[in-house]
């Protein structure tokens, strides 16, 4: 199979090894920092108000970086 001529691929998390493999590996940037953060904030909220019944969807910002494991659409 030829990447990316008859599949394109897409990582998630950028490693490091993405930018040397070869073909570069197109890849959703995670803010680690960010979600670690409101992570803790929603454990914080979910003790304090641990009477509560709301349930939450969180959502994070991610960011597309795009190399050569996807082929262009023209």
């Amino acid at each position: 199979i030829e990447i990316p001529a008859q599949v394109s691929i897409v990582g998630f998390d950028d490693i490091n090894f993405g930018t040397v493999s070869v073909p570069a590996l197109t890849t959703i940037h995670v803010f680690k920092q960010e979600m670690g953060e409101v992570a803790v904030r929603r454990v914080l909220d979910h003790v304090r108000y641990s009477d509560s019944k709301i349930k939450m969807k969180i959502q994070v910002y991610t960011e597309f970086t795009e190399r050569d494991s996807v082929r262009e659409l023209l």
